[in-house]
């Protein structure tokens, strides 16, 4: 609220106080100001702390819901699966670049997990990580290595070379990695899906609009 010379003189005239009206009320207009200008700018933070934290765990559920699909593509069985196509002619080329996109989907999600808070979140990202380490030895044998951080690297070379069986057995609808990754990313995308909701909730409640800072419609938070 502005003070005006009239709201001041009025509290003088109550309290039977001299007045020197224009360096008082200047010097209050100005203390005045400055709170507001705080609230707005603690406001402005707020938002824009809360939109980079959504970011985060909206970019953790895309992830997560594509490593699930890659390794449910995998994991099908069927005529029309990726294993099924080729399991008459034995051509590998859509099997391996099946592969590959779950390998970078789980290398993805990994590092997001990794920088992102809440006990659940550290939870699965050891998970994840041990689903790779527990079948360390068969993924090396198709070229596919573990590294210290968990990740995993590719020799295109050894992995190209690898035949039908080979894949499937590693990779297949029996593969406890891709069954391990597939449980998990759901998991994971469960989590982060409630973790967006319970941003948006907590600072929707607080009256406090962040979508002018998040670059979205606040109304489509999570599409």
């Amino acid at each position: 609220m502005r003070i005006t010379t009239q709201i001041l003189t009025n509290t003088s005239r109550e309290a039977g106080i001299p007045l020197v009206q224009g360096g008082l009320l200047d010097a209050l207009n100005k203390e005045n100001t400055s709170v507001d200008l705080l609230e707005e700018l603690n406001k402005s933070q707020d938002a824009k702390s809360a939109s980079a934290l959504q970011k985060v765990f909206r970019e953790l559920r895309n992830a997560s819901d594509d490593l699930r699909k890659r390794a449910s593509e995998l994991l099908e069985t069927g005529e029309n699966s990726l294993f099924g196509k080729a399991e008459e002619t034995k051509d590998t080329e859509k099997i391996l670049s099946g592969v590959k996109d779950m390998i970078s989907s789980y290398n993805k999600t990994l590092e997001l997990l990794k920088g992102a808070d809440g006990s659940l979140n550290s939870f699965y990202y050891k998970e994840l990580k041990s689903a790779a380490a527990a079948n360390e030895e068969q993924l090396k044998s198709v070229g596919v290595t573990l590294n210290k951080d968990g990740s995993l690297s590719i020799d295109e070379k050894i992995l190209g070379n690898a035949d039908y069986d080979t894949l499937k057995k590693v990779f297949g609808d029996e593969s406890k990695f891709v069954q391990r990754a597939e449980y998990i990313s759901d998991k994971v995308s469960q989590n982060a899906k409630a973790n967006e909701e319970s941003i948006f909730n907590q600072y929707n409640a607080k009256g406090i609009s962040y979508s002018d800072y998040s670059g979205e419609n606040k109304y489509n938070f999570f599409g």
